[in-house]
């Protein structure tokens, strides 16, 4: 957890001017940023869903979040991100995740899964990409200068 934490708490350079001091505009962000980290590791991997627990445990990770795509290209499914038995899989990861007192989080794409594990409690949840959102919004825009609505 080293790299982390800036010092004396840990390894991480301490650059001021970053996205994270919102480029400088946060007044004593060096000394403040310790208490405002969130660490999350990713679960990808059948490797990972088999030792989730023992992720739990190490002290400074705050969310195990599960990374669909990879998950289900691990499991033998590439490009199937709606396998039933991975995503009986993610289901048993965060039931999993959640007992452990840490955060879960996913990566859901498909608006029916983010609500499903929503409501299984998982905290963290990504809807969307800023590239998805890039093209689908270009797409849309060059669609009504084609004249097919986008």
């Amino acid at each position: 957890m080293a790299n982390t934490r800036y010092p004396p708490n840990g390894v991480r350079g301490l650059a001021l001017n970053t996205r994270a001091s919102r480029f400088g505009r946060v007044a004593g962000y060096a000394g403040s940023a310790d208490e405002q980290i969130c660490v999350m590791v990713q679960i990808e991997t059948a490797l990972a869903l088999d030792n989730l627990e023992e992720i739990a445990e190490v002290e400074g990770v705050d969310v195990l979040f599960i990374g669909p795509s990879d998950l289900h290209a691990g499991l033998g499914h590439p490009g199937v991100t709606t396998d039933p038995e991975v995503v009986a899989s993610i289901d048993d990861a965060v039931a999993r995740i959640n007992r452990t007192g840490k955060a879960s989080g996913v990566f859901a794409p498909i608006e029916e899964y983010a609500r499903r594990w929503l409501d299984m409690g998982v905290r963290v949840v990504a809807v969307g990409t800023d590239i998805g959102f890039l093209t689908h919004g270009s797409d849309s825009l060059l669609g009504r200068f084609r004249g097919d609505g986008g």
